[in-house]
């Protein structure tokens, strides 16, 4: 529990400065590296890592689509590219299980290429959040609200928890602690939104917010199962060390990847769901 507290302190110092000055490109860097970090992780996971010929063009892609976020000025452009981008690395990834005869199985590659979208995609997110109108106030909700997720899921199911969740999947989480993480979520986002509104005079729909809120911490719960799931199945306990008691960068961001793209198509796609204005 202390060394839990202690490397989340020592994290969020670390990233103060690329969230204060997320107007820079220092928040492209932290995308791409900790990008950079999810994707070996995964490629380890599943075995892959040691093969550059999975790993190398892996990360390139991930820099690529990180930097693109920015270097396309049309937002239409570049998802174009980024299409154009995901489908030829899905061809390339299945030819070389093809291609592998059979030292690469066809299932870990599917495995892998499926995951290093999903976490690419995440990553980019988040900077594309922080380019939207009132980005500055609305990326921030991809962090808050999966975090106060998992802490209102930890705490509520250490301490009522009874029933337990998908204990196939993860063992440890119990439906007492999601119901508490959906709630702590939720309410954290309506919070925020009060924050702003108070010391940044800017306007708040609390509606979207709690919409939003509810919604985001679902996905969030999801987006650690996921994670975990994928654990399960090649029998890892965590995916890396990065943070101590906390695991790897997967470990951490897992509902970060997994709510971010959502909240993105929301502000970006529904005029009517105007967080800040």
């Amino acid at each position: 529990m202390t060394k839990r507290i202690l490397t989340a302190i020592v994290a969020l110092g670390v990233l103060a400065p690329f969230l204060i000055f997320s107007d820079t490109n220092l928040l492209l860097v932290l995308s791409g590296v900790l990008s950079g970090f999810a994707l070996f992780e995964i490629l380890d996971c599943v075995g892959l890592s040691k093969n550059l010929f999975i790993t190398l063009p892996t990360l390139a892609v991930s820099s690529a689509a990180v930097i693109m976020t920015r270097l396309i000025g049309d937002t239409n452009r570049y998802f174009v590219l980024i299409f154009l981008l995901f489908f030829i690395y899905i061809v390339y990834m299945m030819a070389i299980s093809v291609l592998s005869r059979g030292t690469v199985p066809l299932s870990d590659t599917a495995i892998a290429t499926i995951a290093s979208i999903y976490i690419i995609f995440g990553f980019c997110s988040v900077v594309l959040l922080r380019d939207l109108s009132y980005g500055r106030y609305i990326y921030l909700i991809a962090f808050l609200v999966p975090w106060m997720c998992d802490a209102g899921s930890y705490f509520i199911g250490t301490k009522f928890g009874r029933r337990k969740l998908i204990p196939d999947v993860s063992p440890k989480k119990t439906v007492e602690g999601a119901v508490g993480g959906i709630a702590f979520g939720t309410v954290s986002a309506i919070i925020y939104g009060f924050i702003i509104n108070r010391f940044f005079s800017v306007g708040t729909n609390y509606i979207a917010l709690l919409t939003g809120g509810f919604i985001i911490s679902i996905l969030s719960e999801m987006g650690d199962l996921i994670a975990s799931h994928i654990k399960r199945h090649y029998s890892k306990k965590d995916y890396g060390t990065v943070f101590p008691g906390h695991g790897g960068v997967l470990d951490r961001f897992d509902s970060i990847i997994a709510t971010a793209p959502f909240l993105y198509f929301l502000c970006f796609m529904i005029p009517a769901f105007e967080i800040f204005f």
